[in-house]
């Protein structure tokens, strides 16, 4: 057996990547390491006793390029006498729906069609072939990025999904140069993906830029780096653990995501709290830079936070945090999308329940100019204004957002809505739950707890001033 094959069947077998009866779907590229590993696990599946196909993406990046590497996989896979599934997948397409760069769109597109193709075959192991240079480009990407011990650890070999699927890489030992030596010596043609060589990527100025640099200083920098990550690995198994131990006793898991109480949580130490989050995004989500720290730092401090009592948070990749006051859900899909809303409110005064905007009120009220205070016009919380009640556009209303919606902040003239509340950080699932009050002629006056215009401000002749109070549950 080729020095190579055995390496990977002890890696395989020591670290229970694959077993005997395992169903694998190899994701092939067509470059020198995918092409290694299916010719090698095609070795291994007799004497370890697997089975396995291979499936190709094509992303539509690089036309007829991109068209005859699928090609080429097809070819291979059939000499090989090895099933293969294809697909061309427009991806930059998804771009323009998503909003995602190439490589993070390209990536989700990917991860789908193999998960799919692989729960169609009945199989629960999918292989890729990351090697050990990539990680190296791994934890550079993270270093730089600021990523914690969990981030520099790199990919992990082997990482189970929902259903009893998992993703494995029996080549993060293996370094590239090997790989293409054993294409070589095996006669196995593979390609050469053109975009590998383009700076523009993220990942490739790493491999092409930096990496060179540091070997100036350590020539063996890329050995040293793939150390330090199984270093950090095995440190972070063990933390992750114990971090498991607690999860066991205190959450419930189910295909919808998992749940568990607040007071549980807070119990942790912070360092377990933030494995605890970092693991359950790991179960539940295949999308998405599962390192990334202010992801998972948002959610701990959501979930630890006792204000307000309900709220909702996008955590990315198709997972939503959701805490109902004592009760913390961390789920698959995100809740329903808000229904829109609008009501009439009157002048004088009075109150009005908004549902729509989980539970909360709105309080009104109008009053002599003397009553207005001295300074701001507008609580520290922002969930008190005040407003020259004559210098409103009667009825007012409070409704949800819509396209077009403008605010004018003072001394910088009018702000979009929605570009306001991106830049503010507001997480894209709450943003249609915010109330906005309006006046008769469509001036957005004020965003509870976001941002006061400069409409009606109160001044020496004002006469009769609009005092409003927000009551929330989730802002």
């Amino acid at each position: 057996m080729h020095p190579l094959v055995e390496a990977v069947r002890q890696t395989i077998v020591n670290d229970g990547l694959i077993r005997a009866g395992d169903r694998v779907v190899v994701a092939v590229s067509g470059g020198p390491d995918s092409v290694a590993l299916l010719h090698m696990l095609s070795a291994l599946s007799g004497p370890v006793g697997f089975s396995l196909s291979a499936a190709h993406v094509d992303h539509r990046f690089r036309g007829e390029e991109s068209a005859r590497e699928a090609d080429a996989v097809r070819r291979l896979a059939r000499q090989w006498g090895i099933e293969c599934d294809t697909a061309a997948l427009d991806v930059p397409a998804y771009m323009k729906r998503s909003g995602l760069g190439p490589q993070e769109a390209a990536r989700e597109v990917r991860y789908d069609f193999l998960i799919r193709t692989a729960r169609a075959r009945g199989a629960n192991r999918i292989a890729f072939g990351h090697h050990a240079d990539d990680q190296a480009e791994t934890l550079l990407m993270r270093l730089v990025r600021g990523a914690g011990p969990g981030g520099l650890s790199g990919m992990p070999p082997f990482r189970e999904l929902a259903g009893g699927l998992a993703l494995v890489r029996p080549l993060l030992r293996i370094y590239k140069k090997e790989l293409v030596a054993y294409c070589e010596e095996h006669g196995i043609p593979y390609v050469v993906d053109s975009s590998n060589l383009e700076p523009k990527y993220f990942r490739n100025r790493i491999r092409l830029e930096l990496i060179p640099q540091l070997e100036r200083y350590n020539p063996r920098v890329v050995p040293s780096l793939v150390r330090l990550s199984e270093l950090l690995a095995e440190e972070d198994r063990y933390l992750d653990e114990q971090a498991e131990r607690a999860l066991s006793a205190s959450v419930c898991r189910t295909e919808e995501g998992c749940s568990f109480r607040r007071a549980d949580f807070a119990a942790q130490p912070v360092a377990l709290q933030r494995r605890w989050i970092k693991l359950i995004l790991s179960y539940l989500s295949t999308k998405g830079d599962l390192s990334d720290f202010q992801a998972i730092e948002a959610a701990r401090t959501a979930a630890l936070s006792s204000a307000p009592a309900r709220l909702s948070l996008d955590l990315g990749g198709g997972v939503t945090l959701v805490r109902d006051y004592e009760q913390v859900r961390i789920l698959r899909r995100p809740p329903a999308a808000a229904a829109p809303f609008e009501y009439v409110l009157q002048r004088g005064g009075g109150r009005m329940e908004l549902p729509e905007a989980g539970g909360a009120s709105l309080e009104w009220r109008e009053a002599a100019a003397e009553e207005a205070p001295t300074r701001n016009l507008v609580s520290e919380d922002g969930n008190e204004a005040w407003f020259d009640a004559d210098g409103l556009a009667w009825p007012l209303r409070v409704r949800s957002r819509r396209p077009g919606d403008r605010l004018l902040l003072a001394g910088t003239g009018h702000k979009k809505v929605k570009d306001l509340l991106i830049d503010l950080k507001i997480p894209r699932a709450d943003r249609d739950r915010l109330p906005l009050v309006v006046d008769a002629e469509g001036r957005v006056l004020w965003i509870p707890g976001v941002r006061r215009s400069g409409t009606a401000w109160i001044g020496k002749d004002t006469r009769r001033i609009l005092h409003m109070k927000f009551h929330h549950d989730i802002q």
